[in-house]
């Protein structure tokens, strides 16, 4: 949540007042955390200002997800975002819109079934 410069400016006046951080927090209704984080701000950067966000969204192309699907079938979903510089969620979702079911077996099972091999071999 952002919060407006007016109440960040008011809160940085109780504590340049030296109000501990806690008074000021339940004073505004806010978590000492986020007193915290404008104290840092504020030294850091010399502003109140919130910073601004560095991702953005990102577009997967869909005839550039199919082709690298069709390319590395057995990659997972942190494989694909990793490529595309995304998020595993965007993947899915992105996925999900296009209707293409993917699933791919968890490593678990395939460590289980080679275990359970290596059993049968031995037995």
């Amino acid at each position: 949540m952002v919060y407006s410069k007016d109440l960040r400016e008011k809160v940085m006046e109780y504590i340049d007042q030296y109000y501990p951080q806690s008074y000021v927090a339940k004073l505004f209704n806010i978590s000492t955390k986020t007193v915290w984080n404008w104290i840092k701000l504020r030294k850091d950067t010399g502003s109140l200002k919130p910073k601004s966000s560095t991702r953005g969204a990102v577009k997967l192309k869909e005839d550039e997800l199919r082709q690298y699907l069709k390319d590395h079938p057995h990659v997972c979903l942190r494989e694909i975002a990793l490529h595309f510089n995304c998020r595993p969620s965007s993947v899915h979702s992105r996925l999900n819109h296009l209707g293409i079911k993917y699933k791919r077996k968890h490593t678990s099972w395939r460590r289980k079934s080679k275990r359970n091999a290596l059993l049968k071999n031995v037995a």
